[in-house]
């Protein structure tokens, strides 16, 4: 589905002006490796998880 068909559905709450330039946003991070810092940790003070880990601590709330 071509990225002007799929945006408005994708993301309804978005100003559908602003939908192009958000999707283009996107395609740009494509194939580009993540900055990693250390900033939630000195924000929060508690170590970062990654997502396995995190959806693991978080299960239950996805049960019904």
């Amino acid at each position: 589905m071509p990225p002007d068909q799929a945006g408005p559905e994708l993301f309804p709450f978005v100003p559908r002006h602003m939908v192009k330039d958000l999707l283009k946003a996107f395609e740009a991070t494509v194939g580009v490796q993540p900055e990693i810092t250390d900033a939630v940790e000195r924000i929060t003070g508690t170590p970062v998880r990654g997502f396995a880990r995190w959806a693991a601590d978080h299960a239950d709330h996805f049960r019904h």
